[in-house]
């Protein structure tokens, strides 16, 4: 068999020199999340602002505002319950485990997020920044 040598068509991909860890981050007794920032890996993480792998039982944020980003939830399968997300958009959702919603929040928007009662939320969450023009 031979075998013949093609050039590359495209240009080779960054790497990450190294894994990252994520940092722990809790809030009050109902909510604890491994968080991964843009400031841990020099700005390879781009668009991406902050990545959160949590779990959360009870209301634990306040109403609080976002702009210029896309808040991306995904609820594991092994959440409980549900998800209640309120905005000063307009919307007014519970999700289930399995869903994903998406949030772009343009030029601003206020929200809350909690586990409605009884539940357990078992999720990620991505931030992703938006370009200016949206």
């Amino acid at each position: 068999m031979t075998m013949q040598h093609r050039p590359r068509t495209h240009a080779p991909r960054a790497a990450i020199a190294a894994v990252q860890h994520g940092e722990t981050m809790t809030r009050g007794t109902g909510f604890e999340a491994l968080s991964f920032v843009h400031r841990q890996l020099d700005g390879l993480m781009d668009p991406l602002i902050m990545v959160d792998h949590f779990t959360m039982t009870e209301p634990t944020f306040s109403p609080h505002a976002h702009a210029g980003i896309s808040a991306v939830s995904v609820l594991f399968a092994d959440s409980t319950g549900s998800f209640r997300n309120r905005d000063s958009l307009g919307n007014d959702i519970e999700l289930a485990p399995g869903d994903l919603y998406w949030l772009t929040t343009a030029r601003g928007a206020v929200h809350d997020e909690a586990p409605t009662p009884g539940s357990q939320t078992h999720a990620l969450q991505i931030f992703v920044n938006l370009p200016a023009a949206q």
